[in-house]
């Protein structure tokens, strides 16, 4: 669907998911948060504009805040894994690069919506010099 703008937008109808407190926005009970300062990004908050990335909406009016939050603890490096990958993993690593982060995206740890787009995110990622690697090599990295 496009909408007319300003500005003009071309927009994905998703159906609900990763809704705040349900089911489907719980991290993984067995990840392992070892920073004491751990946050929460909170993304998609305007109804107007989608918001595929951690870092900005998708039309770059607001930020999350999570950018100056790795800057200011000096974050160098960013790991990005998980649904889906044409989309919201792809924009997030995308814009971490942007943002000056060294950015790695974990491919065997994420998954898309459909083979062409995530062919071509990660041919966009590559050409923007994201890492893209497998699980395997991420401990030896980090």
């Amino acid at each position: 669907m496009t909408f007319a703008g300003p500005p003009k937008t071309d927009q994905k109808l998703w159906p609900k998911h990763c809704v705040q407190g349900s089911w489907g926005a719980q991290l993984h009970p067995d990840l392992i948060v070892k920073e004491k300062k751990a946050m929460n990004v909170f993304k998609g908050s305007n109804p107007l504009v989608d918001s595929y990335s951690a870092f900005w909406d998708n039309n770059k009016l607001s930020e999350t805040g999570l950018g100056k939050e790795l800057k200011d603890r000096g974050i160098t490096d960013t790991f990005v894994c998980g649904l889906a990958y044409d989309f919201c993993v792809g924009s997030t690593s995308e814009h971490a690069n942007e943002y000056g982060f060294r950015t790695t995206l974990i491919d065997d740890a994420t998954r898309g919506i459909d083979a062409s787009t995530i062919s071509a995110m990660k041919n966009k990622l590559i050409n923007k010099s994201v890492i893209i690697v497998d699980s395997s090599r991420v401990k030896t990295m980090a």
